[in-house]
């Protein structure tokens, strides 16, 4: 049975003409995003709706941008996600992010250690998708989330009852985050010293973050993961 969603919030009215034209425009994307905002009905109607598009990709990220558009979560995403086929993924794995964010991270007063985090995150992802998929994604939220609580020195705490492997992962994103992903494309300084030890004037030179005497073993290992990352290290076990 479908949970009715009136998606008024969003100010929907009706106007699937303006839809249909979406496929022949230079950016249907763009397109798409500008339309549903004339949609207005509950989750059962979203089907029939993106039906204004032809069958594939666009049909499919009308369904997937009405869900990020209302900011559906629970029962709600899932009937909507059913329809963003070949979004199905993306559009469940937008909607899991969205409930841990406002269910479980934005209410924490005290953060909690992160064994105890991991299966508070890991029992909403298992709501909206299959264990292969669940699994890594509630600890890579997991570590974003520690990673966010390293605001100038990367002290233990942050990783209590992490395995060091992990434990370097959240270093590399608080340390890099900010700065977003590097690119295989662009050489960084710290591509050149790979081989070497991390120092703290090399991490400050980095914009990395400072550590503890007692982090020291877990920050090496986090570069030794970054420069085994790197392409070249593929066909040169020594990085």
């Amino acid at each position: 049975m479908f949970t009715s969603l009136w998606l008024s919030m969003l100010g929907f009215a009706c106007s699937r003409q303006g839809l249909e034209t979406c496929a022949s425009q230079p950016d249907p994307q763009a397109c798409i995003q500008r339309n549903i905002q004339s949609f207005e009905g509950n989750t059962s109607d979203v089907e029939t709706y993106c039906q204004s598009l032809p069958e594939g990709d666009l049909r499919g990220e009308c369904a997937f941008l009405i869900s990020d558009e209302a900011k559906l979560i629970g029962e709600m995403a899932r009937e909507v996600c059913q329809f963003a086929t070949p979004f199905q993924e993306d559009c469940l794995r937008h909607a899991a992010g969205r409930e841990v964010d406002s269910q479980i991270l934005a209410k924490l007063v005290n953060s909690p250690q992160p064994m105890k985090l991991m299966p508070r995150i890991h029992g909403v992802v298992r709501q909206y998708l299959p264990p292969e998929i669940a699994e890594p994604m509630s600890r890579e939220m997991m570590i974003r989330f520690q990673a966010s609580q390293v605001t100038t020195l990367f002290e233990s705490n942050v990783c209590e009852g992490l395995e060091p492997s992990v434990c370097a992962q959240v270093y590399i994103v608080a340390s890099m985050e900010a700065r977003g992903q590097w690119s295989e494309h662009l050489r960084e300084p710290w591509m050149d010293a790979c081989g070497e030890s991390v120092t703290a004037q090399k991490a400050k030179d980095w914009g990395w973050k400072e550590w503890s005497s007692t982090m020291d073993t877990v920050v090496q290992l986090a570069y030794q993961q970054l420069c085994q990352a790197l392409p070249d290290a593929k066909s040169d076990s020594s990085k």
